[in-house]
Order: structure tokens, then sequence, then C-alpha cells
């Protein structure tokens, strides 16, 4: 294992005497002897001041926040039970809510964002 001594300022903007460490990590899949998988974890800490450690940390909840909309909850289509129309074979009834399209969150999002 090798270990990386950063200097001593941020890593974002290069100011003196960074207060906080900003963690950066990853991981690999390798195919390994007699067909096993090798995941390879890599991490390191590299010193960031205050403000930036702030900026990441709000650019960071703004991704989750943003994946979360657009995964969003699951349709509620996907989870009722099948109905004797769908199980039968045949397609569902006009004006059903079967056949009705839900509307997208990404459509949404990205109109929101236009």
């Amino acid at each position: 294992m090798s270990r990386y001594d950063f200097p001593e300022c941020c890593a974002k903007c290069l100011a003196e005497g960074p207060t906080q460490a900003w963690k950066i990590s990853g991981s690999e899949h390798k195919l390994g002897a007699a067909n096993s998988t090798v995941t390879v974890i890599s991490a390191t800490h590299p010193p960031v001041c205050e403000a930036c450690y702030r900026g990441l940390t709000g650019l960071s909840w703004l991704c989750w926040i943003v994946a979360c909309s657009i995964a969003g909850p699951p349709l509620p289509s996907m989870t009722r039970a099948p109905t004797k129309a769908m199980t039968a074979g045949s397609a569902p009834p006009t004006g059903s809510a079967a056949s009705r399209t839900e509307p997208t969150r990404v459509g949404i999002l990205i109109a929101g964002l236009v």
C-alpha cells in the first residue's frame, strides 16, 4: 500500500493552511484466477480549505438530490398486482390507468433546468 503526502495547501484553490480533508475513492473490478472477481479499492484524502469543503459538500448533496429526483419512487403501475386483462394477454381497456402513460421525471427536470 502506498501513501502520498499532499503539500500544505488546498488541493482545489491552493490556499495556505487547509483545515479539512475531502475523501476521494474508487473501485475497479478485475477478472482474477479461476473465474473469480478481484475488487481493487483505492482512496485518498486531499486537503481542502473550509470554503472549498463547503462548496464540495453542497455540490455532492446537489448531485444526490438530482439523482433521486430523476429516479423517483416506483411508478404505481410497477407495484400494482396484475389485473385479469393483463394476465390473459389482452390489452387493458382504453382509458384505464394501465393504458395511460405517466410523465417522466426526467422531462420535467430538463424543462425546469432550461
